[in-house]
């Protein structure tokens, strides 16, 4: 099966530079946001375990 590619569907190199800063917040957001959860699962973990000895 030969690919096809709609030219009306590729962005245009401006385009794409111009949303590099979006881009580019956009995946540190998700990192922040990773870390932030992995934080809570650790603090969840770390009563639990209080709990448990306590």
């Amino acid at each position: 099966m030969e690919h096809m590619i709609i030219m009306d569907t590729v962005p245009s190199p401006r385009s794409i530079t111009s949303a590099l800063p979006q881009i580019e917040a956009q995946s540190m957001c998700l990192v922040v946001e990773r870390l932030e959860q992995e934080e809570k699962g650790k603090m969840i973990m770390h009563i639990e375990n209080l709990h448990i000895k306590g």
